[in-house]
C-alpha cells in the first residue's frame, strides 16, 4: 500500500496497492463523514445501496463502500478518534 499526498495543507490523499486480482481494479474515491455507520444509514434511506458495510480498521479508521442511485461507486470514512 502506498500512500499518495499533495504538498497543500490539507490536499488530497488517498493510498494506491496492488489488487492482485482480489477486487475490482479502479479508483474508488473516498469522503470523510462523521459518522460512518450513520452515512450508510441515510445513503440506504436516500435510495443508495451499502456495497461494503461499516467496517473499523485496527488504526480505528471507519469506513464503508456505497453505490449512489445513478451508480456511483464510493467510499466513506471516519478518521479515528485524536
Amino acid at each position: 500500500y502506498r500512500i499518495v499526498t499533495t504538498p497543500a495543507e490539507g490536499g488530497l490523499r488517498g493510498g494506491i496497492f496492488p489488487t492482485g486480482g482480489t477486487v475490482p481494479n479502479y479508483a474508488v474515491f473516498t469522503v470523510m463523514v462523521a459518522d460512518t455507520a450513520e452515512t450508510c444509514r441515510q445513503a440506504e434511506a436516500a435510495g443508495g445501496k451499502v456495497l461494503v458495510g461499516p467496517q473499523t480498521a485496527p488504526t480505528g479508521l471507519a469506513f464503508a463502500h456505497l453505490l449512489d442511485p445513478s451508480g456511483n461507486h464510493f467510499g466513506v470514512f471516519t478518521p479515528p478518534a485524536g
